[in-house]
């Protein structure tokens, strides 16, 4: 190949050991690893979990709007991904060179595909997430060829039943401004859309700490 890919893997994911949540306030905020203004595309999951049930297009909306609000990061809007995999006839990149091809259409600095690997709507709901994050390397270090690209990978297997799986969702949900009812966090063990935001929220900062110690080591 010649392209290098970087992997940072993430394929458990330590729910305990994180940084994150580390403030008794609520979450941590997303930030970019980037001095610089980049621009990111989400592509819809696909769907491997076993249920009809999993909207992958849907996390992916919920992990762009998240992402947008990191510092010197914007995500294009997933239907404009959608349009752009119609074009090249394609339901989702398989492969590092349809990676590539998408990318180019889109005119994107990096592109999020991922999987749900696993989902459950019913009390204790379970979701497992992976992605994986390609970014030109030139956008970054302008000295390499274009054809340089770093992949960031992440994983996470969240099952409402554990207890720092709730400890996590109790803050998160105190730290969103529309919930002021001190037990508003069991809605996001009760509702699915709600768990997947929070899902979503968790598989976004990671995905950018790993970016960070992966542009930290360049």
């Amino acid at each position: 190949m010649t392209s290098k890919q970087v992997m940072l893997a993430s394929v458990l994911f330590c729910l305990g050991g994180c940084a994150m949540f580390g403030s008794s306030k609520g979450v941590d905020p997303l930030i970019s690893p980037y001095d610089q203004w980049r621009l990111w595309a989400v592509v819809p999951l696909r769907n491997e979990s076993g249920s009809r049930y999993a909207d992958g297009a849907a996390f992916a909306d919920a992990l762009a709007q998240h992402l947008e609000g990191a510092s010197n990061l914007d995500v294009l809007p997933v239907n404009r991904t959608l349009a752009a995999l119609d074009t090249l006839e394609m339901s989702q990149p398989s492969s590092y060179a349809e990676a590539m091809q998408l990318m180019t259409t889109l005119g994107v600095d990096g592109l999020i595909v991922g999987t749900i690997s696993a989902y459950d709507p019913y009390d204790p709901m379970k979701l497992g997430i992976a992605v994986d994050l390609y970014v030109h390397l030139d956008t970054i270090l302008p000295q390499r060829p274009r054809r340089s690209t770093a992949v960031t990978s992440v994983s996470a297997f969240f099952n409402a039943a554990d207890p720092i799986v709730r400890d996590k969702i109790e803050r998160y949900a105190h730290n969103r401004g529309s919930l002021v009812d001190r037990d508003s966090h069991v809605q996001y063990r009760i509702s699915m859309d709600l768990y997947s935001e929070f899902v979503a929220y968790i598989i976004s900062w990671r995905l950018l700490d790993a970016e960070s110690q992966r542009v930290a080591q360049r």
